[in-house]
Parts: C-alpha cells; sequence; structure tokens
C-alpha cells in the first residue's frame, strides 16, 4: 500500500487517519469476508473455544460499514508500556515498563485517556478468573494484580528474583510464567497466591518467549520465541512442558500468538521476515513470506472483527495485517504516525488500541464493525493477552 495512496484527512482533536485511494487494492488482495470465514477443519474446539470461535464468526459476517481508519490519542506522559489488559468495566489498562511511568487507563466508550499511579513496572499478562489484573514484573520479585474496581494494587512475592518473562493465562485461571533466567516455567495461583516450578528443565530454550496464548482445540498453552527455534508448549491439566523442535524453518523470531477465526496460531514477524503458523491440533507449523517483505518488525497482536490479525508495529509504519486465510497476501496498512508500539487491545467497541513505547501516541484502528463481540470474548483467556 504505497504512501503516495493515501490521503489523510484531519478529524477535531484526534488525527484520524482515512485510508482512502489504496484500500479498493487492498480489498483485491484479501481483506474480503469471503476470504476471513472461519473453517473448522479436522476437529473440535472445546466447549468455550467453540463459543469464542462462533462469536467470531458473527461479527465477521456483519461485515464493515466502510475502510479502516486510523488515528492517535495523546497520553498525559511520554514513556514506555508494555501491553494492555480489557478489564470488565470495558477500560483498557496498559502496562508501564519505565520505573515511575504510571498505568494508562483507555476507556473506549469515550476514548478518553487518564493514568493510574502504579506501584510496579513489567508486561501486562492478562485478566484473571478473579477479574482482576495480571502483570509480569521482570524488574522484581514479583507477580503485580491490579483490583480495577478498588484501585488496590497488590505485589506478589516470587521465590527467585528476576527469573521470568509474560505470563499466560491458563483454563484454570491460574498464571503460567515464561522463564527468563530461570529455567523452568512458573505457575502463580491466583487464588492461593502460591507459585510452583512445573514442568521439564528448558535451560536451553530460556528467555526466548513473549506472546501466548490458550488454544481452542487443546487448552494448552503455546508462545512463539521471540528469538530462539522452539515453541514453548504447556499443558495446564498435567503441568507437563515441552518444546516443538522448528529449527528447519529458514527464519526466527516472532511477537505475539494469537489465534485466528480457523483456531490456528499466528504469531508476527519480529526478527523473522515471516508470518509463523501452527495447528494445535497436530502441532504442525509453517512459515509464510508476506508478499512484498513484511514491512517492519512487530511485538504482537490482536483480533479484528473482519477476520484479520492485526500487528503492532516496533518500529514501523505499516500495521500489518495478517490474513489467515491467505498469509502471503497479508497486507501493511500505513499509519503515518511516529512511535512505537508493544502491544495491541481490541476493545469492546471492536476498535483496535495499540500500546505506547517511547512515544505518547496510543494509535486506533477503527474497523468500521456493523456489529461488536460478546464481551465474554474479548475478555477471554483466547484473546485478552500480550
Amino acid at each position: 500500500m504505497p504512501n503516495e495512496k493515501l490521503n489523510w484527512v484531519k478529524l477535531a482533536r484526534r488525527q484520524h487517519f482515512l485510508l482512502l485511494g489504496a484500500w479498493p487494492s487492498v480489498l483485491a488482495f484479501g481483506l474480503t469476508l469471503t476470504t476471513c470465514v472461519p473453517r473448522f477443519n479436522g476437529g473440535s474446539p472445546s466447549s468455550t473455544g467453540l463459543s469464542y470461535l462462533s462469536d467470531w464468526e458473527r461479527v465477521i459476517a456483519a461485515g464493515t460499514s466502510g475502510a479502516p481508519t486510523i488515528y492517535a490519542l495523546t497520553a498525559p506522559v511520554n514513556s514506555n508500556w508494555c501491553g494492555g489488559t480489557l478489564a470488565p468495566n470495558g477500560k483498557i489498562y496498559m502496562q508501564p515498563t519505565a520505573g515511575g511511568a504510571p498505568i494508562l487507563v483507555v476507556d473506549p466508550s469515550d476514548d478518553s485517556v487518564t493514568t493510574i499511579a502504579a506501584v510496579s513496572s513489567g508486561c501486562a499478562t492478562g485478566l484473571g478468573s478473579n477479574g482482576k489484573i495480571y502483570a509480569a514484573s521482570w524488574n522484581n520479585a514479583f507477580v503485580y494484580e491490579l483490583d480495577v474496581d478498588t484501585g488496590v494494587q497488590t505485589m506478589i512475592g516470587n521465590d527467585i528474583p528476576n527469573s521470568h518473562n509474560v505470563g499466560y493465562i491458563g483454563s484454570s485461571g491460574a498464571i503460567y510464567i515464561a522463564p527468563a533466567t530461570n529455567t523452568f516455567v512458573k505457575k502463580f495461583d491466583t487464588a492461593l497466591f502460591t507459585f510452583t516450578s512445573i514442568g521439564s528443565n528448558l535451560a536451553a530454550a530460556a528467555n526466548n518467549f513473549w506472546g501466548g496464548v490458550t488454544a481452542v482445540y487443546n487448552e494448552n498453552i503455546y508462545a512463539f520465541p521471540i528469538g530462539g527455534t522452539s515453541i514453548l508448549k504447556i499443558d495446564p491439566s498435567t503441568e507437563a512442558t515441552s518444546l516443538i523442535d522448528i529449527s528447519s524453518l529458514a527464519t526466527f523470531g516472532w511477537g505475539g500468538t494469537t489465534l485466528d477465526p480457523n483456531g490456528n496460531l499466528l504469531g508476527c514477524p519480529n526478527n523473522s521476515g515471516d508470518i509463523i503458523k501452527l495447528d494445535p491440533r497436530t502441532d504442525a507449523f509453517s512459515a509464510t513470506a508476506v508478499a512484498g517483505g513484511a514491512g517492519g518488525s512487530y511485538t504482537s497482536s490482536a483480533i479484528g472483527g473482519d477476520g484479520m490479525l492485526y500487528c503492532a508495529p516496533y518500529p514501523g509504519l505499516n500495521i500489518l495485517a495478517m490474513n489467515p486465510n491467505d498469509l502471503a497476501n497479508s497486507q501493511k496498512l500505513v499509519h503515518g504516525i511516529v512511535g512505537n508500539w508493544d502491544g495491541v487491545v481490541t476493545g469492546l467497541n471492536g476498535k483496535l488500541y495499540f500500546v505506547p513505547s517511547g512515544t505518547d501516541q496510543i494509535m486506533v484502528l477503527d474497523l468500521h464493525l456493523r456489529t461488536t463481540f460478546a464481551p465474554s470474548t474479548l475478555l477471554s483467556r483466547y484473546s485478552n493477552k500480550y
């Protein structure tokens, strides 16, 4: 999508970028309803997973009312945040990575941005089954908890400082945290406030995993590597951990792990120039180069109501729209906003909110959906993650 084909339109206090002229060519490359209809081939999702995918299918079927627009909200401060979590109150909470920076609170109902003084830095993990927000804090020996109803922030002690990276929400509501300097996955029980090391020694692959997600077919957790040659797999039912060897691929390094409408898992190109795909029914994987190149490096992704998965640029002037049914023809949406973004969250209004890093610009992608997701879909462990 060349720059010269874009006409920028400014509206009111916020900068809105209407993708004019270029969007018909994007549609020709597959950003249409017919290429994004979910296809559950060769397996059945869990009951909760089926509800999740069915609701997404409903939103896709309703379609959109026009071309996507991109605009920016200005945060009160310029700092660094890592990931965001959608809370039951409909607001998005973005976790600071820089000491002294506040939590950003975005209200999608009116696009207002406020702050909460933070007691810790780290990276957003997701929403616990108790409705509280959790973050893995890599700068100290704690898991961070935020009760959005009371505003109370709690630091729960871990037993090994600086030992783990980003966490993932499991089917039981427990949090599973990938190893950094430690060599085992750490399980945190949100009810008992206890930590347990589980599974096998992952020394050879430590410090490689960031974004992960629960698969709808088997409720296992998968995390693509940011720089290694193995995919992390966690089975919460048995607390077994294992590594899927992907050394046969040509390039490595992906940001984020996100479910597509078919129940497969996709990872955004980071150090790699390819999109990675894994089928959790068989653990088969593949990598696909994007036509014309990936157009940048991306940290994580979130679901779109049009059936696409949207990757946050870090850095780059393109949002990557991964087309699950035609990965090679995934598209790059030029946004024209200077900055980096480390995370993206789908709001209850169907818009996508990109978490700023080293900028005060919260980027927003409006797909102009004709209907929105059920709150339970976006609050679930399948999508509400880093």
